[in-house]
């Protein structure tokens, strides 16, 4: 029986796909994946040399990290020392050592003692060692920043073989008051005063007297900061 189709033409279906256009699709479809075969081929190949690059990015940001905080942490530490010696030398501006006071109470302290008086004083900048004012032909160590203090205490009545015993126990005397007088002028913890004794000698004879002798020794004084505050100002 002879069969006809009635439907419009573009309502049929079609009995076969051309050779041409099945072509195509195959060459399409191999393109294609082809396509993402390089382009997997080409990510999996890169992905080591972005791992180096990101790894050397890392490291030269982490060298270039270290060397800031290498410059930073020593400024730092800089600054900090600045500001502290800054503050200390404003407590020294506003706590400088009153000479008036402590001169005033060291001359009241010797001439207060019996037979003793203060006949040369003076001033140091560095340490040296230099003449003593009690015998010149001897040296003597003087402190930074001291007075040196010349005192003459008459040893009357004393037998020969006991002046060194007296005359050390009258320097221990007299440096005991110096001390004593002079710690009420202290006002802070800032400074203290440094006492030292330097030479000393019994001498046969002492101007305005016979058959007297006379211990000539020397004081020094120094005002000193605090330890805390020399390791601060120390500090570089």
């Amino acid at each position: 029986m002879i069969r006809i189709n009635l439907l419009p033409e573009e309502m049929r279906r079609s009995e076969g796909t051309p050779l041409p256009r099945r072509l195509a699709i195959f060459a399409g479809t191999a393109l294609i994946a082809l396509l993402a075969m390089a382009w997997v081929t080409v990510h999996f190949q890169t992905i080591p040399e972005r791992e180096a690059s990101i790894k050397a990015r890392t490291r030269e940001r982490n060298d270039l990290q270290a060397r800031v905080d290498a410059d930073v942490v020593p400024l730092d530490q800089y600054l900090a020392a600045t500001k502290t010696r800054q503050k200390i030398a404003e407590e020294l501006r506003a706590s400088r050592p009153l000479w008036a006071p402590v001169l005033d109470a060291l001359w009241t302290t010797i001439s207060s003692s019996e037979g003793a008086w203060l006949e040369d004083l003076g001033l140091t900048a560095d340490d040296l060692e230099v003449e003593s004012l009690v015998n010149p032909r001897k040296k003597t160590k003087v402190p930074q920043q001291s007075v040196r203090m010349l005192c003459v205490a008459t040893l009357l009545g004393v037998a020969p073989w006991d002046l060194d015993r007296v005359a050390k126990a009258r320097i221990a005397q007299i440096y005991d008051r110096m001390v004593a007088d002079i710690a009420p002028i202290r006002q802070d913890d800032l400074l203290y005063y440094d006492f030292g004794i330097g030479t000393w000698e019994v001498t046969e004879a002492y101007s305005g007297s016979v058959g007297g002798r006379a211990l000539r020794f020397e004081l020094f004084l120094r005002v000193r900061m605090k330890k805390a505050y020399d390791e601060a100002l120390a500090v570089k």
